[in-house]
């Protein structure tokens, strides 16, 4: 750069005898240097190639006022270790950065690690109880979720199954899903989460068949059997709404309800407790008429009820 002279002065012992004029002249200010190095950067894959750390200055300093505009990249968007990140940017200084001269060193310590998706749109069947885990799925709805913009990435229903979290009856039970597989161009980049859904398990209806409704009173309570098909169920009693076998003499509603939660079913019927004859008197042994009417005696163990009519 060049421009006038000023602030010169003469010194030594023959200064005096001299004077001093104005002049012009050149001088050089070379730009100063800095190196700016790639920073370590991990980011989830994204579909784009940027990063978010600044890159460092490795060599040299800003003077101050000066600001700097440094950024880095990925060589490219996919999942990799290892990946070069290149620096790039310019020095604010007030001379359209012509007073830094930039180094730009570039560093392999990038990481973009793979997204991961999920998928909706999954449904399992209700079914009724057959003692296994095992669910209908129903796919036709299936959509990958969290994939990135016109990414190519296909998904594979073709092998999913379903299990419910154990074989029990109940409702709203956790069905979970595997055998979902991406493919595609990108599929490289992203993770597969396999989803769950949720599906009822009815219980099965069991038929009960009563048995055991006659019975003679003996002051003992009297109960119900029952058999079930399927075979070997557990069947509660209740009769006449109440849990407890009747002992006295009548005719007691029965209900019997099947009380495994993987079974459902009941039957009613009537339990009957009749009185018990105790003894028998009649006439004294002798000759009688035909048309002579015989008076018999009958004692019976708890109440009767008799009819005359």
């Amino acid at each position: 750069t060049s421009g006038a002279l000023t602030g010169l002065t003469l010194s030594g012992g023959d200064a005096a005898n001299y004077t001093t004029s104005g002049g012009s002249g050149s001088v050089t200010i070379a730009a100063r240097a800095l190196t700016v190095t790639a920073a370590a950067s991990s980011k989830t894959y994204d579909g784009a190639t940027t990063s978010s750390v600044v890159p460092t200055i490795t060599a040299g300093t800003l003077v101050t006022g000066d600001t700097a505009n440094f950024t880095q990249t990925f060589n490219n968007k996919n999942v990799g270790t290892s990946k070069t990140l290149t620096p790039a940017g310019t020095v604010n200084d007030g001379n359209s950065g012509n007073n830094h001269t930039v180094t730009f060193v570039s560093a392999n310590t990038g990481t973009i690690t793979a997204k991961g998706l999920t998928v909706s749109g999954i449904t399992a069947s209700n079914k009724v109880y057959d003692g296994t885990t095992a669910a209908t799925l129903n796919t036709t709805g299936a959509v990958l979720v969290g994939k990135v913009g016109s990414d190519v990435v296909n998904l594979a229903t073709g092998s999913a199954t379903g299990v419910f979290a154990d074989a029990a009856a109940g409702t709203g039970k956790t069905v979970t899903i595997s055998g979902l597989t991406i493919s595609g161009g990108d599929s490289g980049n992203y993770t597969l989460t396999q989803p769950t859904t949720t599906a009822n398990i009815t219980a099965v209806t069991a038929t009960v068949t009563l048995a055991s409704l006659m019975h003679t009173y003996d002051g003992t309570p009297k109960s119900a059997t029952a058999t079930t098909t399927p075979s070997g169920l557990t069947v509660d009693f209740t009769y006449d709404g109440g849990a407890v076998a009747p002992t006295e003499t009548g005719a007691y509603t029965v209900v019997g309800t099947v009380s495994e939660s993987n079974y459902q079913g009941s039957a009613t019927g009537t339990l009957y407790i009749v009185p018990a004859i105790t003894s028998v008197t009649g006439p004294a042994n002798g000759s009688y008429r035909a048309d002579q009417a015989l008076n018999f005696t009958v004692n019976y163990s708890g109440a009767v009820t008799v009819n005359t009519t």
